[in-house]
């Protein structure tokens, strides 16, 4: 990582998503200035039909431990790759909980898509990300439904580090992680980020959050080297994913809501 003892003045924060949410919230609370564009779109997967209806059956009949979720954007893109209307989603999962299955939460945006469904969340981690997630369930313990192993189901991104249901797996759960979305890069870079990046005082001016692998991969492929920001990685496996592709990393807040205080401790360089 480079030394935060370097840089001077206040960053400009370019945060890959829409305006709004508690993240934006923390950044400006906190007095940075920032500018909100998404660099990635999202995309269900559709489940072969036969698939779909056993897994319907599965969930219905309360198969599971555990129904683990990483993205509040999960549940909706389910239903569509399930081919099922977010009403029949919504009877569907309420019929697992009345059978037992116990719905985890990766944080408070993902829990809030749960309450949309009209359920509730029996677990939200503490550590908003995944790795954070399987390790505190791996301490909840419990008697599982099946014994020796609980089990759990995980749908999610086609692009996910896998490391939630690895570590589950290597504690002795037993894991059905399904892709049922992917996430594709958008065709060009938003022009809010490009004037930041390419504005008088330059891409040093500037840090990029990396709220995932997916969106560091973005980065990558939108902005041109030349311009590319220094980057703050939201969550350990953010981290993993921007050393790999060969970003300046600065900092890494544990969670997204210690983004403001990783941002304090840097500052941007002046120029490229």
């Amino acid at each position: 990582m480079s030394d935060p003892a370097g840089f001077v003045g206040l960053p400009t924060i370019l945060l890959p998503q829409g305006p709004g949410g508690a993240l934006a919230e923390a950044i400006t609370q906190a007095g940075f200035p920032l500018v909100c564009a998404p660099l990635t779109t999202h995309h269900a997967l559709a489940i072969e039909e036969n698939k779909a209806s056993s897994l319907l059956d599965n969930l219905y009949e309360g198969s599971f431990d555990w129904f683990i979720l990483t993205s509040k954007r999960t549940l909706r893109l389910f239903a569509l790759a399930l081919g099922i209307s977010e009403d029949d989603m919504a009877r569907t999962l309420a019929a697992m909980v009345e059978c037992g299955t116990k719905i985890a939460s990766v944080g408070p945006a993902t829990t809030a898509s749960v309450h949309d469904f009209g359920l509730g969340v029996d677990y939200e981690a503490t550590v908003h990300t995944g790795l954070g997630l399987a390790e505190e369930l791996l301490a909840l313990g419990g008697t599982a439904k099946h014994p020796p192993a609980h089990t759990a189901f995980a749908p999610g991104s086609a692009r996910s580090t896998g490391v939630l249901p690895q570590t589950l797996q290597a504690g002795g759960w037993h894991v059905c992680a399904l892709p049922v979305y992917d996430t594709l890069t958008v065709p060009t870079l938003p022009p809010a980020f490009l004037q930041a990046l390419a504005g008088d005082a330059g891409p040093g001016s500037c840090v990029f959050v990396a709220t995932s692998g997916s969106n560091a991969q973005a980065a990558c492929e939108l902005i041109p080297e030349h311009l590319r920001p220094a980057v703050v990685a939201v969550g350990e496996p953010s981290a993993h994913a921007c050393l790999e592709l060969g970003l300046d990393l600065l900092g890494v807040a544990s969670a997204p809501h210690n983004i403001a205080d990783t941002l304090r401790t840097i500052r941007p360089r002046k120029g490229n």
